[in-house]
This record gives C-alpha cells, structure tokens and sequence, in this order.
C-alpha cells in the first residue's frame, strides 16, 4: 500500500522530468548568440543571478562536463622525464 502511494505521488515529477539530450546541450551552450550559451551562465550563475530559470539550470548543469576547461574527470599528462 506504501509503495503503490508512494509511486502515485511521485509519478507527476517523473512525467515532468526532461531527458538531456546531448548534441542539443553542447550546440546549445556553444552558441554565442544563445540564450544558455555556457560562459554567459556561468557568470551569471557566479554574480547570484536571481533569474536563473530551470532551464537555465539544466543547460549549466549538463554543459559542465562537456566544457573541457571545467572537466574535472578529464586525466591531465603525467611528465615522466624533464
């Protein structure tokens, strides 16, 4: 009985979930003239922008990995002679 309630009360946030979409992500964000172009919402993310909308977010939030100069999971060279 919980877990049905627990399933009805959850499946409008499920429904209103949106699926990132790769390629539409990276154009998006590299875009100068775009509205989620990455740079613009990051600063205004830094400043404590209070307009920032949901979708601004998912665009900051899923652009970040893609953006090599924030990847952090990226492996940097390992000198082993100078």
């Amino acid at each position: 009985m919980k877990n049905l309630l627990l399933t009805l009360l959850l499946l409008p946030a499920l429904a209103a979930a949106k699926v990132p979409v790769e390629e539409d992500i990276v154009a998006k964000t590299s875009d100068p003239d775009s509205p989620f172009y990455y740079t613009s919402l990051m600063m205004r993310y830094n400043a404590g922008d209070e307009t920032l909308t949901d979708e601004d977010y998912h665009y900051l939030y899923y652009a970040t990995p893609t953006r090599r100069a924030t990847n952090r999971w990226r492996r940097t060279p390992t000198w082993t002679s100078c």
